[in-house]
């Protein structure tokens, strides 16, 4: 019960306003409700708990296949249920059913595996005059700095991809950002919440006078819209924009991609959607930067993809106690850490993230009107979360793939760890000794050995959750009916 509590009051701090569903109605309360659970079954135990909780509730589910020839209308037809939309890159399907018809269609013979349309929880230059810390404490700044010969970056020519709220106009930001929508909810592709404006800031914001800059303040911007105006998405909303960056990262040269968002469904990465997508990208080339999450310790803190995903590289938020000083600075008590259900350690890297001042979308957009005492110099606002921590990460990426753009998603992740600084409490980014090792070669590589996901499983079959670490106990009431399928919390949440 801690858990719910702790998202219902991260729901109120934010404003958030219950879901308006698209054609799904938020699930009703059910007490008192035990579940036979099926260890065997390919069917998400949240989705099993609704089939005895709430067997005639309309609800939208993702749907793993056997392969990309298998048709997903004639699947839905088959138990009943209406097929929404085709996920090709990950083979799967949206389809619109009841919980009462899902023991039917886990048991098709062209169906994998079958998980919630969950939603989404949604980082030549002078340093002197900088008014923010982040871009110094990596050590990103002396990277922009011509002085150091052979080493200097500013992410020229490397595009990396947000994935967010949008991006709105702003005078720190290029003109030329491509924006694109992947939610048919959305009037246009630009922000009007806030929180893809602050993360894009991180990255390659540069105001004219110099006090607030990015990490890689030349690098370019797309930016995808997975959310509707007011900051609500669903998971497959995010799979949508995945899906653009693979149709379209050669084309317009995508090399990284920033998530600040996360799924509000607990699953193991071996059987996640998400988790299938971004692996795919990471391994057509494009580096996949992940926030952790804000929820701390508790048991379940890393239990939600993308962010649980091996391949990819996942940050945590650093406290710099608003000093320069390296000895004071420490892992953020809220930035989530721990080990998934598959025995993963995450997240990898820390960046900064307490306190980080960025763009703002304007006076109103959902964070202004929320949070106007966190607005500085007009034009900025101050937030705190891994979603701030994440493009810090993303913006280094880029100083490093301008001087070295031939380095693979696994030697990114390889440098990265590998340069970092040992901090109390986990190990930061250090941006000037990461590049510093890619110059003197012999990179190694990161991921070995690692279980692909379900997706990238080439022998066909189904999986089900009893191969990964779960508790029954942990499903019951908890997810259905209390929390996830009638709030979003996105990730910038302590306002101190």
């Amino acid at each position: 019960m801690q858990r719910r509590r702790f998202l219902r009051a991260v729901a109120g701090a934010m404003g958030v306003s219950p879901l308006v569903a698209r054609t799904v109605a938020a699930a009703p309360k059910a007490h008192n409700i035990r579940v036979n659970f099926d260890r065997g079954a390919s069917l998400h135990p949240a989705l099993q708990y609704a089939a005895v909780a709430q067997p005639d509730q309309r609800i939208r589910v993702l749907v793993q296949t056997q392969s990309g020839s298998v048709n997903g209308d004639a699947i839905a037809r088959s138990v009943g249920a209406v097929h929404i939309e085709e996920m090709g890159f990950i083979n799967s399907h949206i389809l619109e059913l009841t919980p009462r018809q899902l023991t039917a269609l886990a048991q098709h013979r062209n169906v994998r595996y079958i998980s919630p349309d969950a939603p989404v929880s949604h980082h030549s230059l002078s340093a002197t005059t900088l008014k923010t810390l982040y871009p110094a404490e990596t050590n990103a700044t002396q990277l922009w700095d011509a002085k150091t010969s052979g080493l200097q970056a500013t992410g020229k020519g490397v595009t990396v991809a947000v994935l967010d709220t949008g991006i709105a106009e702003h005078p720190d930001l290029k003109d030329d950002i491509h924006a694109v929508k992947t939610n048919d909810n959305a009037r246009t592709a630009r922000d009007h919440h806030g929180h893809g404006t602050h993360i894009a800031g991180i990255i390659t914001g540069t105001a004219k006078n110099g006090s607030y800059v990015g990490v890689a303040p030349d690098a370019d911007l797309i930016g995808i819209k997975i959310s509707d105006d007011v900051g609500h998405s669903y998971t497959s909303d995010l799979l949508r924009g995945l899906q653009w960056v693979s149709d379209h990262r050669e084309r317009y040269d995508i090399r990284v991609i920033n998530l600040s968002v996360s799924s509000s469904i607990a699953e193991s990465y071996i059987t996640s959607p998400l988790a299938a997508a971004v692996e795919q990208l990471w391994r057509s080339g494009v580096v996949v930067v992940v926030a952790a999450g804000n929820d701390g310790i508790v048991r379940d803190a890393m239990f939600h993809a993308p962010a649980n995903d091996p391949y990819v590289i996942t940050v945590g938020a650093l406290d710099d106690n608003a000093t320069a000083d390296p000895g004071d600075d420490i892992v953020a008590s809220w930035s989530s850490r721990g080990i998934t259900q598959d025995k993963i350690a995450k997240p990898e890297i820390l960046a900064p993230g307490r306190k980080i001042v960025s763009t703002l979308a304007g006076p109103s957009c959902t964070l202004a009107k929320t949070f106007a005492s966190r607005i500085t110099d007009d034009h900025y606002i101050r937030l705190s979360g891994t979603s701030m921590a994440a493009p810090v990460v993303s913006g280094i990426v880029a100083l490093l793939l301008e001087r070295h753009p031939h380095l693979a998603p696994d030697q990114v992740k390889w440098l990265l760890t590998k340069s970092a600084k040992a901090v109390n409490g986990g190990v930061t980014v250090d941006a000037l000794t990461a590049m510093t090792l890619a110059q003197a070669g012999n990179v190694g590589s990161a991921n070995r050995g690692l279980k692909p996901s379900l997706a990238w499983n080439t022998k066909g079959g189904s999986v089900g959750w009893g191969e990964v670490y779960w508790d029954e106990v942990y499903w019951d009431e908890v997810y259905w009916d209390e929390v996830y399928w009638d709030e979003v919390y996105w990730d910038e949440v302590y306002w101190d």
